[in-house]
Formats: structure tokens, C-alpha cells, sequence
């Protein structure tokens, strides 16, 4: 996720269209959605898990006239938690883990208040590639969503391309950065398929996940 920025404003201007870099920490909130079709009747369920992440952002002016910016940078991401069984999504209690880099870009308008202290909303997209997606449980079990057929799947469940969104805003002070987000997949990072051809019933299994962000950071 790309979060906002500092441009070095000039004394006693308003506003500026200077770029910025920055880094960036985060902790999300993570709800993870799982929903279960099963013959055609869908259920849905959320188990609230964590996310860390960590991102390097780059601030280009799209203008001249207007301080209107595209953020863009590469991002690190992990998301863990224990999956509890529930009314319809059996995890077994297990623990989720899953890495990924992704590259968000986002446009957004700089606020500047004063020549310290500026605000910047901003939404935009994310291209995200799954590096790994693992399942563990007692024992020493565990499972990659990229390698084995787990939940009855015909198919290996895990992607490792998904597309996401997000919608924020960040506030600097100086070189000083603060932000809170909203994060969420557009595309699942699981899905599987089964079919049961001798009662004729069909069971579909898609895992999403969506997250509120806080950040923090420096402005370079």
C-alpha cells in the first residue's frame, strides 16, 4: 500500500507540486471472507486475523497548475492469524500465513495547511503477487494453498496474482508520517471446486481479505 507524503513546501507557499519519497510501516486490522456455495446456497463467514506490512513510496506531480500527485511504490506484506472452525467454514483451528509483494498506485490531492503540516487523501488500485499461502495445524502439519488440493479441491486452491483497492489518507508533519486506509481484495486469493457427481451436488469455497490500516513513516 502506497501511503501519503511530505513535499518539501516552499516558505510561504500555499501549496506546492515538489514529489516526495518516503518509507512506510503498517499494522491492519485483517478480516479475512471466506464464502461457501454449496448446491447453489451461498453462506458467508469473516475471521479477523493480522496484517504487518512494510512499503517504500514515491510521490510524482501530476501538475504544474494543481497539487494533484500518483503514489507508487513496491510493498511487503504478512498476514497470519488462527482460523477457527465455523457454522459452515471448517479451518480445523488452523493458522494462516500468507506473504505477498505488491505494487499500489494511487491518486491523491495535497492539502497543505501550513508549510509543516499537510493531508492527503488519495485512492487507487494494487496488483498483488502471492509469494507463499500456508496452512499449519498441531503437529507440525502443514499445507501450501499452492500445492496441495486441500479443501476437497479438484484443483490447487491458491492464486498468486490477485488485483486489490484502497481508499485513505495520510497526515505529515515535517518529515512525519501518519495514515489510516482501507484495504481490500477485488479477486479471491483461494478458491476451490468440488463436484459430486453421484448425489449431483456442487460446493464452491472463495477466500478474500480486507484490512483497516494505521501507518507510520518518514518523508525524505
Amino acid at each position: 500500500m502506497a501511503f501519503a507524503q511530505f513535499a518539501g513546501s516552499k516558505s510561504g507557499s500555499a501549496t506546492t507540486t515538489e514529489g516526495w519519497s518516503g518509507l512506510r510501516v503498517s499494522y491492519g486490522f485483517n478480516t479475512l471472507k471466506g464464502v461457501d456455495d454449496y448446491d447453489g446456497r451461498e453462506h458467508s463467514e469473516t475471521r479477523d486475523i493480522t496484517e504487518l506490512s512494510a512499503s517504500w513510496v514515491k510521490g510524482i506531480s501530476l501538475s504544474s497548475n494543481m497539487p494533484l500527485f500518483l503514489e507508487v511504490g513496491p510493498e511487503l506484506s504478512w498476514v497470519t492469524g488462527k482460523l477457527k472452525d465455523g457454522e459452515w467454514l471448517d479451518f480445523d483451528d488452523c493458522k494462516y500465513n500468507q506473504i505477498s509483494v505488491s505494487i499500489p498506485v494511487n491518486i491523491g490531492y495535497k492539502i497543505q495547511a501550513t508549510d509543516d503540516i499537510s493531508v492527503f487523501p488519495y485512492v487507487g488500485l494494487k496488483g498483488k503477487f502471492n509469494l507463499t499461502e500456508n496452512m499449519s495445524w498441531k503437529g507440525d502439519q502443514s499445507e501450501s494453498l499452492f500445492d496441495d488440493h486441500i479443501f476437497d479441491s479438484e484443483e490447487t486452491p491458491g492464486r498468486r496474482l490477485q488485483a486489490g483497492w484502497q481508499i485513505g489518507c495520510g497526515f505529515n508533519i515535517n518529515k512525519f508520517h501518519v495514515g489510516l486506509s482501507y484495504n481490500a481484495d477485488l479477486s479471491n486469493f483461494a478458491y476451490s471446486e468440488y463436484e459430486d457427481h453421484y448425489y449431483d451436488e456442487s460446493e464452491t469455497i472463495s477466500l478474500k481479505n480486507s484490512s483497516i490500516r494505521l501507518t507510520v513513516g518518514l518523508n525524505f
